[in-house]
């Protein structure tokens, strides 16, 4: 029998540890449960399947506990990991406000001739790379078909780009942050169920 399945009732946690996402964390929550059954570290899955199935009273309730500490180590994992967004994102927007601080120190008349020229530039290319593709794609290799593909797939993300400078980020990134924020700042509880 499968003890992933049949711990699943006595500790969810651990359960969803071991058969989700959470690699670093289900190692260990494995090790805790093999050793708390087990007395071993290493036991194999069929040993861990003949505990589990096999367990009194007092390990069910030895193995609630252990459950619900390792709840706090996933909420922990995952509020770091929010955490980090987050920095990131701050870190992103400083940047962003830093070049648009530069961008508007640049700014001669209320023009930034700079950056205008860029995008001109940027805006060319990609109708060049369209006009070749759309006029010339029958005569070209496709190895320049793909080349010229990805060239215009690099303007496209370069103008993305100017457009999230100029008017800011997505409305889904934003949302993001809000989740980002709110998971920050809420408390973790913990529901034992007998």
């Amino acid at each position: 029998m499968d003890w992933k399945k049949l711990i699943a009732g006595v500790a969810p946690t651990i359960a969803g540890l071991v058969t989700g996402p959470f690699a670093p964390l289900a190692m260990g929550a494995t090790a805790a449960l093999s050793n708390l059954l087990l007395g071993k570290a290493d036991a194999s899955d069929d040993e861990l399947a003949a505990a589990v199935q096999n367990m009194t009273p007092e390990q069910q309730i030895a193995v609630k506990q252990l459950d619900m500490q390792w709840e706090k180590q996933r909420q922990d994992f995952l509020l770091a990991q929010g955490q980090q967004e987050l920095d990131s994102d701050k870190l992103d927007t400083q940047n962003t406000a830093d070049a648009r601080a530069r961008d508007i120190a640049l700014a001669s008349h209320g023009e930034n001739w700079r950056a205008d020229a860029a995008v001109v530039f940027v805006c060319l290319g990609l109708i060049s790379c369209l006009l070749s593709l759309a006029f010339f794609r029958d005569r070209l290799p496709g190895e320049a078909v793909g080349i010229i593909s990805t060239i215009a797939g690099i303007f496209g993300g370069c103008l993305k780009d100017y457009f999230n400078f100029e008017f800011g980020s997505s409305r889904e990134s934003r949302q993001k942050d809000a989740v980002i924020a709110n998971v920050a700042t809420t408390p973790v509880t913990v529901d034992i169920k007998k």
